[in-house]
């Protein structure tokens, strides 16, 4: 089974591309999460669902335990944005964002496996050239890497600005208002966004992140933007159990055949 990915570029990136649509082909279960790998499997004939990403079923299955006035504006950006725009840029750009004055930052890394993905030296450096600019500035960065605790700290906060899609997803489950900043490198989060969570701003650029927070933050409590968030958590809660379905059906035949032999 694959589920709740991205393909679009999967067959054609393979040295053999025959060997990965014969791989494909063999799968019980293929769920995607964007519409460029729907559109892919769809051309090769390989059965497949369009579903949103699983962690937006965190919504039904992990209740928000957000507070009733949330204070902290997350910040997170990856390595690759960061340099690209450059640090110093970065930091006069939060110094600069009159919607973020009243409120404390905490920088949060998501994925640091990757070259070009979240760094703690580099988002050190950032805290220190925005504390260089302003001395009172209240920001600091969050260490903790269970994916749980990253978690709670986003469903926490007033709002989340930064480039990663999952920091967007946990936020819409959350209905906490989201800002994507653009990513030179990939269009993935734009992509997804336009798809399924389009109505929170994304593909945001440096210069627009201060009426981006704004709009984002006067989408608060919408009944469009929470209608949106419960529909994006019921199909992938959906998805999910017939993933499991199929796997524990799977199991029980497995069970009885090896009894039988």
């Amino acid at each position: 089974m694959l589920n709740s990915v991205g393909l679009a570029n999967f067959v054609d990136d393979l040295p053999d591309p025959g060997e990965g649509v014969r791989y494909l082909r063999s799968l019980t279960h293929v769920s995607v999460r964007d519409q460029e790998s729907s559109d892919k499997l769809a051309s090769l004939g390989i059965a497949h669902r369009l579903a949103p990403d699983a962690v937006h079923s965190l919504r039904l299955n992990r209740p928000a335990t957000r507070p009733e006035r949330p204070e902290i504006a997350l910040f997170q950006v990856c390595e690759s944005v960061l340099r690209r725009y450059g640090i110093d840029a970065v930091a006069a750009a939060l110094i600069g964002c009159d919607a973020l004055r009243q409120h404390p930052i905490r920088v949060l890394m998501t994925g640091t496996w990757r070259e070009g993905g979240d760094s703690v030296d580099a988002n050190r450096d950032l805290v220190r050239r925005v504390k260089g600019l302003d001395p009172a500035a209240d920001i600091e960065m969050i260490m903790d890497r269970r994916p749980f605790d990253l978690v709670d700290h986003i469903q926490r906060a007033r709002v989340v600005i930064g480039t990663s899609l999952h920091l967007r997803i946990v936020a819409s489950a959350y209905d906490v208002p989201r800002v994507t900043l653009s990513v030179f490198v990939s269009d993935k989060p734009t992509r997804y966004a336009r798809l399924w969570d389009d109505i929170m701003p994304f593909d945001v650029s440096l210069d627009e992140m201060g009426d981006a927070v704004n709009a984002a933050l006067s989408l608060d409590g919408s009944r469009r933007v929470i209608a949106q968030s419960d529909e994006l958590a019921r199909l992938s809660d959906e998805n999910l159990r017939q993933v499991s379905d199929q796997v524990i059906s799977a199991a029980r035949d497995r069970r009885r055949s090896a009894t039988r032999l």
